[in-house]
Parts: structure tokens; sequence; C-alpha cells
């Protein structure tokens, strides 16, 4: 039972237009369970779009993602790496290659109208960063028409806050990685 009785109105006003879930916080698991939610949409015959921003390096998830009939893969040509280690040039290549994805969401979600959920992995940092255009990112939160928004990333701004109607944080109680153990195939990625 809803509580907030505005929270319940902009709920049941929104049920027919798409919901925006954020996954967020410094534990693992972001991608994974908008991965999870993407298999779930794929498995009742919708259409998704799974998009990646700052990441390039091959996983798991988006090779098996990749091989689902009605789940499109988008994401850069090549790893960039971290943006702190990245040249302005490779910055500048990286920011276009997302404005590309973003051009493609934008073609299915208001030209096709052909698809119901889009995934924006690491949207939170790509928006951090101003590595998407900041612009358009806002009208499909803003005019999602029906499509389901899945947001994941690190410390998400509060233009894309404002728009969430689940936020569900991972926290980090204890991880490998603080012993130095590096991430795992088919584990971590």
């Amino acid at each position: 039972m809803i509580k907030d009785k505005d929270m319940a109105d902009k709920i049941q006003m929104k049920k027919e237009t798409g919901l925006v879930h954020i996954y967020t916080g410094d534990g693992k698991g972001k991608t994974t369970a908008a991965a999870g939610l993407a298999l779930r949409a794929a498995g009742r015959g919708l259409k998704v779009i799974f998009a990646q921003f700052m990441k390039g390096r091959a996983s798991g998830e988006v090779d098996a993602l990749a091989q689902i009939p009605d789940v499109m893969v988008l994401r850069a040509s090549k790893d960039y790496g971290f943006y702190s280690r990245m040249s302005e040039a490779d910055r500048n290549m990286q920011k276009k290659e997302h404005d590309s994805i973003l051009d493609t969401i934008f073609e299915h979600v208001y030209k096709k109208h052909d698809v119901s959920v889009v995934v924006l992995d690491e949207l939170a940092s790509a928006y951090e960063y101003n590595q998407v255009d900041r612009a358009k990112t806002g009208y499909l939160l803003e005019n999602h028409e029906g499509v389901e928004i899945v947001i994941t990333g690190r410390n998400p701004d509060e233009a894309l806050i404002r728009h969430a109607d689940y936020i569900t944080e991972m926290k980090k109680i204890k991880h490998p990685f603080d012993l130095g153990i590096s991430a795992r195939e088919g584990i971590e990625y």
C-alpha cells in the first residue's frame, strides 16, 4: 500500500507511459540487475534496447543479451578506459559515440515506436562527465511514451533522480577488489 498520495497519483498516471528505474550505489550488481530486467522483458515478448555508456570491454551480460532476438545492444566501438585516464581526443570521440547511441534510441522510441524497455547502463557516469547530450537525455526522461527506462551508475545527478519512480541502491559491504583481487571473467564481467 502506497502511503504517499502524491506518489500513488504519479505512479497511476505514469502506468500507461512507462516508469523510470535507477540502480545505483557502490556495490556490485547494477548492470546485472538491469540485464536481468531486460531478460525478463524479452522473455515476455517486449522489445528491449540495452545501451551501454562509459563501457567498451566485453562482458558476459552483453554477449548473452546480444543473442536474444528481441534485445538490441548498443555500445561504443571500443573500450576507452577510465574517464580520468582518457585523452581529450578520446573523450570527444566517446561523447560522439554516446550521442550516436542516444540518436538510435530516439529513432526507436519516437519514430519507429518499436521498443518497450530502454536500459541506459552507466548513464549516471556519462551524464556526470558530460559524455552524453544532457538535453536529449532530459527529453527522453520527460517523454518516453510508454517505454520503461532503466538507468544505472553511481551518484546519479539530481536531474536523473527527479524522474525516477524506482531507486535501488546496491551497497558494498565487502568486495574482493579491496584485497587486490581483479574482476573475474564470467563473475564481474
